[in-house]
């Protein structure tokens, strides 16, 4: 039912609506390659879609160099792997000439140096005999002395720890504060006594 604007009721018969617009239509499969398609009037249609389907395979032949590739009418091709490899096979070379060069040959037999040699850079660093000495050596053969005694001076703390024969220790850092440390109270007597029984 509808009510308008003024109230006034109005039935609508659904399934008369339906009727009216509803279309029947099939579409049924003939198991050949073709379906046939019934319209709302009864009028039927023949689809035919066997000539649209395509078979091919590709598989390599059993010498293991030729692919067979056969088409959707049954012609077999045959494609011979080396020639295609042949016509886009590259070979070039590198070869290490022991003195900071390579020599690169393309697939044209051109050659290419490549020099490397003032890329490489040659540093040494070890301790000298005196046991006091790091002797650095850069690239280019500059010899450069770390006296390793000024390193451990700039870096070394003293400091000082003394027992008072009371108990304490006297701790002494490195900027001479003392600190007095009491272990008096950490000790344990223990005694040890032969019971007279034996």
């Amino acid at each position: 039912e509808y009510t308008d604007e003024d109230g006034v009721v109005t039935g609508i018969d659904l399934g008369a609506v339906i009727d009216a617009f509803e279309t029947l239509t099939t579409i049924v499969d003939n198991n050949d390659g073709t379906f046939t398609y019934t319209d709302e009037d009864g009028g039927t249609t023949t689809i035919d879609i066997s000539n649209l389907e395509t078979l091919t395979t590709l598989a390599l032949n059993v010498d293991g160099k030729t692919l067979e590739y056969t088409d959707e009418d049954g012609i077999v091709t045959s494609i011979d792997l080396e020639t295609v490899i042949d016509n886009f096979e590259t070979l070039t070379t590198i070869v290490d000439n022991g003195n900071g060069t390579f020599t690169y040959t393309d697939e044209d037999n051109v050659t290419t140096t490549i020099d490397i040699s003032n890329l490489e850079t040659l540093t040494t660093l070890a301790l000298n005999a005196d046991g006091k000495t790091l002797e650095y050596t850069d690239e280019d053969g500059v010899l450069t002395s770390i006296d390793l005694e000024t390193v451990i001076d700039n870096f070394e703390t003293l400091t000082t720890i003394v027992d008072n024969g009371n108990g304490t220790f006297t701790y002494t850092d490195e900027d001479n504060v003392t600190t007095t440390i009491d272990i008096s109270n950490l000790e344990t007597l223990t005694t040890l006594a032969l019971n007279v029984d034996g």
